[in-house]
């Protein structure tokens, strides 16, 4: 672990995640890293917490989330999306991880969407509607919620209306995320729509 780390717990996690930025604001830190508990979850609550905290310190310039899951890969690419100015990553096992894929091999930018639990069938048509010129999507369920029907038809309502958009990856560890994902194939049969685990690579 680096000296300059900030451990990030499960039953101090807001509190955590304030103080770790917050210190950084006062040395004048231009980069932030997170060890952070293996039992938080990259929930939407999570994520909405870790955007606030780091807006209130503009000297940040890159943030680096260390945890065991795959699922804060999703998490440290919808950061990026939202703080253009910061570079986000995330990092397992001792090796740091690229969100996006290199430029080299010309793979289509994969876009992430997070989900609130509650998130209604016309909050998620309108997160969607903003990605028309995207082709690849990540629709992050919030892991602590089992999908509502009313998201789903979210989704169901939004495909029609994004003509660019070719693949669907819905991440969540629900057992039924399978059968939601074949019913949207067979809706939109132009979108490949694959469900994987929040632990599962996108690959």
């Amino acid at each position: 672990m680096s000296s300059d780390a900030f451990v990030v717990g499960q039953s101090t996690m807001a509190a955590d995640l304030e103080r770790a930025f917050s210190t950084a604001r006062k040395r004048g830190d231009r980069r932030v890293e997170l060890i952070i508990d293996g039992a938080i979850r990259a929930t939407a609550a999570f994520i909405e917490q870790l955007a606030a905290d780091a807006r209130r310190c503009s000297e940040v310039t890159e943030i680096v989330l260390v945890h065991p899951s795959p699922g804060f890969g999703f998490l440290a690419s919808t950061l990026q999306l939202q703080m253009r100015n910061v570079k986000v990553h995330a990092r397992r096992e001792g090796s740091l991880q690229a969100t996006r894929e290199p430029a080299a091999e010309k793979v289509t930018p994969l876009v992430t969407v997070m989900l609130a639990g509650d998130a209604s069938a016309s909050k998620v048509r309108r997160s969607l509607m903003r990605l028309r010129h995207v082709k690849r999507c990540a629709l992050v369920f919030d892991p602590l919620v089992r999908p509502a029907r009313e998201a789903i038809t979210g989704v169901v309502l939004a495909l029609g209306d994004l003509p660019q958009l070719e693949e669907l990856v819905l991440v969540h560890d629900s057992p039924s995320l399978g059968f939601l994902a074949a019913s949207l194939s067979l809706r939109a049969p132009r979108v490949l729509v694959r469900a994987v685990g929040t632990d599962q690579s996108l690959d």
